[in-house]
């Protein structure tokens, strides 16, 4: 959903987060609305959005896999994770992912139209969420 991209954008962008610093990965989808297409196009335009590598061999579809690419992204760029999935089955064939999956994943949920992250991401006693997404803890 196009709209639940915009409001993470705008979420990070108040926490102060500039858009250098945000990066949203979306994978290859077919079928688009005309909202989600507008929503889409801005967020191309602003520079956050980047799509997931995929390309055409003569008619086949070569999509790259959605999930190992933005571990790879949130890797490199020694960023955190924001999302539901839980990327499990890169436990074991991926080892250098496993911090991010363990101490660098948020999940977020949405409250009718708002974006609601967890105050204590990493579970009680853990970092409070603005030194998690500042990496303020140890």
């Amino acid at each position: 959903d196009a709209n639940g991209l915009l409001k993470c954008y705008e979420y990070f962008q108040k926490k102060g987060f500039s858009d250098r610093d945000i990066i949203i990965i979306v994978k290859h989808v077919p079928r688009l609305s005309d909202l989600d297409k507008t929503i889409i196009g801005e967020l191309e335009k602003i520079g956050v959005l980047v799509h997931c590598p995929s390309r055409l061999a003569g008619r086949e579809s070569i999509r790259s896999d959605d999930d190992l690419f933005i571990l790879e992204t949130a890797y490199t760029k020694e960023g955190f994770v924001l999302s539901r999935d839980r990327y499990r089955q890169y436990w074991e064939c991926h080892p250098k992912y496993r911090p991010l999956s363990r101490d660098r994943l948020i999940q977020p949920t949405f409250v009718h139209d708002d974006l609601i992250l967890p105050q204590d991401p990493l579970g009680r006693g853990g970092p409070t969420l603005d030194q998690f997404l500042r990496f303020d803890h140890d």
